[in-house]
């Protein structure tokens, strides 16, 4: 435990009394507290073995609460604040006055009016989180709260799965069992999975049993439903059972489409019924048409849209705060036979196809046809290049062994190495992502000591008040042709083939990345990032908002949005640190 009760917790928008410790769990732990104006909140402070996990999954579920606050649900609880102290990650909710559903119906259960009333509110919670593109993950009974004053609100969204990523911590599978759906078991989830878990969780109220305690394990590791609550309960209205069967079924092609669905089936009404073939987007129906096309929300198209061919927004535009999604991404086509078919529209992030309801996923090659069938799931492909560098690099850059630098930085590019041949060992076992790769950029601070590796065109600073500096060297053309003298640096900023690489993991066999090392001082800020955000923000802009701007959070947040003000034609990462003061003996700070 950080905090040392009764103490005040500083955050962005006020200041929080904290008074007493409410509960500690494996990755938080939470306090009760109130605010400088008297409303009564909790405090969860990441802790646990992994605080490193801990605190990502915490920053997690306060992005997403805060995003959920606008405009808001009363189904949902209200995010408050961040915590600015030194130590570990805070985040600030409103504290509900009520006993969670499992407490409340630990010894008895509720009758059926009671359970079906809860559950459609619960319903409406999921409704909202869907239609903005959110994923609870873990529905279940401790997660519930009956409010004296709103009744139904969900909480814990600390399992959440935001817009178009989510946490993954090392080896971690989000899933409980008994609530959650039997694809979360293997790392996957899409708006059926909390459709099951609302199956579970009026499985509980209808019979006070875990349901767990009701399912039976099949081959291939399946688990099935055999009991029902009308099994256990024979009062339990047969309407209410089946529609826990259904919402529970092992296959998500069987389940409820949507939550607007299943509260019209507990109600007693049939579901919307919009005739094959329709789509399924932000738990919205809508009929496919001959032509659509899928992609980023925007209002008008700019000259980026009109080089790719492309004269008018999306059919369908989904919000994306991120730019994970392409402006134009994917195209639903159906032919004159009423077949359905899908085409990546050469995205920047891929397309990815799922047959079985969302547990396993294939990447789709660009500009290539591929049938639809009733119930596949259309996802932004995950990254999978990415994914591979962190496995690899990971565990060497956060050693605490004491290596000298000439070794440390031989192993630093052998791993560099590796992780390539892993990207390319990828792509040759799934021919769908051939030619994926990415760009490298890292920094790893020991002490004063900033030790830096780059390959391609995403760039390391470092930002004081005196200067931005540039520590990297682009592996493009046009610093090739800067290095030459046929070209001025700032003429390479807008040259039309500025987003030519010379190097990235992935694309060739050997991989030479530029690795250095250089001395920081106190005021130091190390900035990385990729073009997204040098190609539309000057770099003085860069070195005023990080200087002036004490929490690097905020930071990340305003260059992100000056670079979408600037046009915004490219992802956009951002990461920044402050020099360290001073590190443990032996601990690299990544």
């Amino acid at each position: 435990m950080t905090l040392s009760l009764p103490c005040t917790l500083k955050g962005r928008r006020g200041r929080y009394e904290v008074v007493s410790k409410l509960a500690e769990g494996g990755m938080s732990t939470v306090y009760a507290g109130k605010s400088s104006r008297g409303q009564a909140i909790v405090v969860k402070e990441a802790s646990g073995p992994d605080l490193e996990q801990a605190q990502e999954r915490l920053r997690i579920e306060a992005d997403i609460l805060r995003a959920l606050g606008s405009p808001g649900h009363p189904r949902v609880v209200r995010y408050v604040d961040e915590g600015n102290n030194l130590g570990p990650f805070c985040l600030v909710e409103e504290r509900l006055d009520g006993d969670t559903l499992a407490e409340r119906f630990r010894d008895q259960s509720a009758d059926a009016a009671t359970a079906t009333r809860y559950v459609l509110q619960l319903l409406e919670a999921l409704s909202y989180l869907h239609g903005r593109n959110v994923i609870h993950r873990d529905v279940k009974p401790k997660n519930i709260i009956l409010d004296a004053r709103r009744e139904v609100v969900l909480i814990d969204f600390g399992a959440a799965k935001k817009e178009f990523h989510q946490f993954r911590g090392s080896g971690t599978v989000i899933y409980t069992p008994g609530w959650g759906a039997p694809e979360q078991n293997l790392g996957e989830a899409t708006p059926a999975s909390d459709l099951y878990s609302v199956g579970a969780v009026l499985f509980f109220l209808l019979t006070t049993q875990d349901p767990q305690g009701s399912m039976k394990q099949l081959a291939q590791g399946r688990t099935e439903l055999y009991r029902s609550p009308r099994d256990l309960v024979p009062s339990v209205p047969r309407s209410l059972s089946d529609v826990v069967t259904r919402a529970m079924a092992f296959d998500p092609k069987q389940r409820f489409t949507t939550a607007k669905d299943m509260a019209e089936a507990i109600g007693g009404g049939a579901p919307e019924s919009l005739g094959f073939p329709h789509l399924v987007v932000l738990g919205q129906k809508c009929k496919v048409k001959k032509e659509m096309e899928i992609g980023r929300e925007h209002k008008a198209c700019d000259q980026g849209c009109t080089k790719r061919g492309f004269g008018r927004p999306p059919d369908i535009g989904i919000l994306d705060t991120e730019r994970f999604l392409s402006k134009h991404h994917a195209r639903i086509l159906k032919d004159p036979k009423g077949r359905c078919w899908v085409e990546d529209l050469g995205s920047l992030n891929g397309t990815a196809m799922s047959h079985d309801g969302g547990r396993t996923y294939q990447r789709l090659p660009k500009f290539k046809r591929q049938p639809l069938t009733d119930g596949d799931v259309l996802a932004v492909a995950s990254r999978i290049a990415v994914q591979a560098v962190a496995r690899t690099l990971l565990p060497l850059l956060t050693s605490e062994t004491d290596i000298a630098r000439a070794i440390y930085h031989n192993e630093l590019r052998a791993a560099i190495g590796i992780a390539n041949q892993a990207i390319i060992e990828e792509a040759q076992l799934h021919p769908e992502c051939e030619g994926m790769g990415t760009t490298l950029s890292l920094a790893i601070a020991d002490g004063r000591t900033l030790h830096v590796a780059n390959a391609g065109d995403s760039r390391a600073y470092i930002v004081n008040a005196r200067e931005i500096y540039q520590v990297t060297r682009d592996h493009s053309l046009v610093q090739e042709m800067v290095d030459r003298g046929e070209l001025s640096p700032d003429d390479a900023r807008h040259h039309p083939r500025k987003n030519v690489i010379t190097m990235a993991l992935g694309v060739y066999d050997e991989v030479t990345p530029d690795i250095g090392c250089l001395t920081m001082e106190r005021s130091d800020s190390i900035l990385l990032c990729c073009d997204g955000l040098i190609n539309h923000v000057e770099d003085d802009e860069i070195q005023r908002v990080v200087v002036e701007t004490s929490d690097p959070q905020t930071a990340c947040d305003i260059l992100v949005a000056l670079a979408n003000k600037g046009g915004g034609t490219d992802n956009i990462s951002v990461i920044i640190a402050r020099a360290p003061e001073q590190s443990p003996e032996g601990k690299r700070n990544v």
